[in-house]
């Protein structure tokens, strides 16, 4: 009788274990896929950056030119 209760036990540990193993990848790869989403934030606010940049260096030359 102890046998199969141990047996059970042992059973549902390790249901419970892979439980936790699952959860804790899931959790983990939500981090990572926000982790990723904040850095493709960054890097299209320094594209517009430097769109922004480039547009300004431009429209000053051209200004600039245009007392020439």
């Amino acid at each position: 009788m102890d046998l199969i209760a141990f047996a059970l036990l042992g059973a549902a540990c390790l249901v419970c274990s892979l439980g936790v193993v699952r959860l804790v990848g899931w959790i983990f790869d939500r981090r990572d896929a926000a982790l990723i989403r904040q850095i493709e934030r960054e890097a299209l606010v320094a594209l517009g950056h430097m769109e922004m940049q480039r547009i300004y260096a431009r429209e000053r030359e051209v200004f600039n030119d245009s007392f020439d």
